[in-house]
């Protein structure tokens, strides 16, 4: 069996605002799957958590997402997903997108159910969602998004599988949460004692949500975002990671990086030795054309982030930004 792994696709980004980066990460992830889904000839596509890049999603996005999810069910390819912290639904509604994906037959969405006694349970998949589904000698199990509260959680979800295993299936959790030692969020992270309680009931750990590239013990494993969502993260590593399982349920675990992304560079520009506004503007602008990376033909044109340090002798209204940023 070979799957393809990816996660916070973030399709309908806008950062910068500027008005190409929509399309950056509908180019990203359609080229992902063109090269790595349908190119490699993958039995499924797991996609853990953060699908979009908020809950309310524009009709472009939508396009966005029916098209790419189209290619891959024209291909025979079956898509996973769970919910990440952008796209879940609110907690006074039983709708959001990714679960009309699945009632529109696009995505299967894996979420477990809740018993009376307050315990985690798994129902298999029916008419596109549920908490596991079986694909080949695979048993893909979902879980929600839990935040603060994934310590809690892991136990709760250990005894679920527990209860669910298959006798000599390849067992696979779908899980959307920072981890201990790798996080870039401030919020607090899973412990690495608790995610490793999962060992005696998975095989593949898929995680989400932290936007850069590891991988624990082969056997969790974080392929980063797709494309970058923030300038602070553009040295991570990311991608994605196409997995093959062995007849003895052994990880072979390839992280791919080769696709369409726009490239990022951050270019510094002290203006403390400047008293006038116009000697600002023409050192950035000699700044750039001795330092900023050059476009690529058939490439994105990469993004520039230029910051000014230092102190203003002036008022800072007076910089010529607009003027600068024309340039």
């Amino acid at each position: 069996m070979k799957f393809l792994h990816i996660a916070d696709v973030h399709l309908g980004c806008t950062r910068y605002q500027l008005p190409e980066s929509p399309r950056d990460f509908f180019d990203a992830w359609i080229d992902v799957l063109q090269k790595y889904a349908i190119g490699e000839q993958v039995d499924f596509v797991i996609m853990c958590g953060d699908f979009f890049h908020k809950r309310n999603v524009p009709p472009e996005t939508m396009n966005y997402a029916v098209a790419g999810l189209n290619l891959l069910k024209d291909a025979g390819i079956p898509v996973v997903a769970i919910e990440g912290n952008h796209d879940q639904k609110y907690n006074d509604s039983e709708y959001s997108w990714l679960r009309s994906l699945a009632n529109w037959n696009l995505v299967n969405l894996l979420e477990p159910s809740n018993s009376d006694e307050g315990k985690i349970v798994y129902n298999p998949l029916e008419d596109g969602r549920g908490g596991f589904i079986d694909i080949g000698n695979v048993r893909i199990f979902g879980s929600h998004w839990y935040g603060a509260a994934a310590n809690w959680a892991i136990p709760l979800l250990t005894a679920a599988i527990k209860a669910t295993r298959r006798a000599g299936a390849f067992h696979l959790l779908m899980l959307h949460t920072d981890v201990e030692g790798h996080q870039t969020h401030p919020i607090p992270a899973l412990s690495l004692s608790a995610l490793k309680e999962l060992k005696s009931v998975t095989d593949y750990v898929a995680l989400g949500h932290t936007h850069m590239h590891y991988e624990i013990d082969n056997w969790a494993f974080n392929p980063g975002s797709i494309e970058v969502t923030n300038i602070s993260e553009f040295r991570e590593t990311r991608g994605a990671f196409v997995v093959e399982i062995g007849e003895d349920n052994a990880v072979n675990a390839r992280h791919v990086t080769e696709y369409r992304h726009r490239p990022f560079q951050r270019l510094k520009q002290d203006v403390t030795q400047f008293s006038e506004t116009k000697e600002i503007t023409e050192a950035v602008l000699s700044l750039v054309r001795g330092s900023a990376r050059s476009a690529v033909e058939g490439d994105p044109a990469p993004i520039i982030e230029i910051t000014l340090t230092g102190q203003l002798g002036f008022p800072n209204s007076l910089l010529e930004v607009k003027k600068m940023r024309d340039e």
